[in-house]
């Protein structure tokens, strides 16, 4: 957008269009950011990911939480780990809300929680509009890039 590539709002919105129109049972789900905050943080449920089923099973598909975007659909199950191409994930279940988690080294990290409740349009302007906005969002005050190396496109001279 405007020269930039914007962020869960914008990626995961397109995503989430593209996925329906290519038949896919798609539901756009809200979620809070949880990348180096303690548990007893609670941040605004400012994110935007993208559910999808296939073959009657629930998958996160989330192309816009920067550095720890999953580089591959996620079964949204209790399962344990699952392997990615990049670190293992995983979901815990507690206190009634899902967390997605990223195992870094050793240590299970969380990413993103969530309840699985749908986020409709008008959740998304407000959530973009105070992302966006905002004096105190963290996006109005630094520079944010993130390309997985898989996605990296490099230019033949």
């Amino acid at each position: 957008v405007e020269g930039r590539g914007g962020y869960c709002f914008e990626q995961n919105g397109l995503l989430l269009e593209v996925l329906r129109q290519l038949g896919f049972e798609v539901r756009p789900c809200s979620a809070r950011v949880r990348v180096q905050r303690p548990r007893e943080y609670t941040p605004a449920r400012t994110h935007l990911f993208v559910e999808a089923r296939l073959e009657g099973h629930p998958w996160l598909v989330d192309v816009g939480v920067g550095g720890l975007s999953p580089t591959c659909a996620l079964r949204l199950d209790l399962a344990g780990e699952q392997a990615t191409p990049h670190e293992p994930r995983r979901f815990v279940f507690e206190d009634g809300r899902w967390f997605h988690q990223a195992r870094l080294g050793e240590a299970w990290v969380d990413v993103c929680e969530f309840t699985l409740e749908e986020m409709p349009l008008i959740d998304r302007v407000v959530g973009n509009w105070y992302t966006s906005t905002h004096p105190d969002s963290h996006f109005r005050h630094r520079l944010v890039v993130d390309a997985p190396p898989r996605f990296l496109i490099r230019r033949k001279d």
